[in-house]
């Protein structure tokens, strides 16, 4: 990174073992995605969320995100609205047998897909709508420290699984 401020946590939850980060610019704190378990590890980290961005709304990047509402009164930034078909808990449910819920929550900025920019607590990041893996998701880009927050767009070595419902290959 090419400032001493800025720091990236990263905390890794639910049982699809789904990375999140927060990122701490030193004026704001960033959630990025809100996996099961991510509301008490912030609790014990001391770590408290300015604003939650949702890189896309399946289920294992949001069932914490009305907790995390409720702990701290966070705004979540999304692409859209809150939806239950675009988190997928119930197709995921019949698939695993297990049950899977997401607490609706309400989402504070809509920024959708024409979105260039976005401006968090006074401070600006690049927006890219990279819809293929889902039609909602987003990539954060905080352009001072080089620093992208991809969601399920990439993985190590790879792009993200095109093949669930909404998913694109050759958008992705």
């Amino acid at each position: 990174m090419n400032s001493s401020k800025a720091a990236v946590h990263c905390y890794t939850g639910g049982f699809a073992q789904t990375n999140c980060y927060l990122f701490d610019t030193g004026s704001i704190r960033v959630l990025v995605d809100a996996p099961e378990g991510v509301t008490d590890w912030l609790r014990v980290q001391e770590l408290k969320p300015d604003v939650l961005f949702l890189t896309h709304q399946h289920f294992d990047h949001t069932q914490d995100a009305a907790d995390v509402v409720k702990e701290w009164g966070t705004k979540i930034v999304a692409h859209s609205e809150f939806s239950a078909s675009l988190s997928m808990a119930e197709l995921f449910s019949a698939f695993s047998g297990m049950r899977i819920v997401v607490p609706e929550f309400r989402v504070g900025v809509v920024v959708g897909g024409d979105a260039t920019e976005v401006d968090l607590c006074g401070e600006t990041f690049a927006l890219l709508h990279v819809p293929g893996h889902s039609g909602d998701s987003l990539c954060l880009y905080h352009v001072q420290e080089g620093v992208i927050f991809s969601g399920d767009t990439l993985m190590a070595g790879s792009i993200g699984r095109p093949d669930l419902p909404g998913g694109d290959q050759r958008t992705l």
